[in-house]
């Protein structure tokens, strides 16, 4: 099941790298994966390939401390004229992270809290 999480950004990294300085938003996300929204040109600012392993930090509002996943990019498709977005299957994760995602999926309240709603 895909879902839509309120305020929800991530930072990436290629293989390697450091996490990228910009945050690009979260367009929904499942147990198996994310997907996320990207500039004009596909990966422009991400400097992605379909194919390519990144480390992704991500940061869902109604958690104190953000998910840090990695993935294979499995698609860069375009949504409208100036955007385009980027599936990402996750890597193997932990029994934290897996308990999150599960936790998201589970509950609409949870996935619409947001820092300055007080969570």
């Amino acid at each position: 099941m895909r879902f839509a999480v309120e305020d929800c950004t991530l930072r990436l990294a290629r293989s390697g790298g450091h996490l990228s300085p910009h945050s690009y938003p979260v367009k929904d996300m499942s147990r198996g994966g994310i997907s996320f929204l990207v500039g004009e040109v596909p990966g422009a600012g991400a400097g992605i390939d379909v194919g390519e392993d990144i480390f992704m930090s991500i940061d869902v509002q109604a958690f104190p401390q953000q998910m840090e996943l990695s993935g294979t990019v499995r698609r860069i498709t375009s949504e409208e004229e100036a955007t385009h977005v980027v599936g990402v299957a996750f890597a193997k994760m932990d029994r934290m992270d897996r308990d999150r995602l599960d936790r998201l999926e589970q509950s609409e309240e949870l996935r619409r809290k947001t820092r300055a709603s007080g969570y």
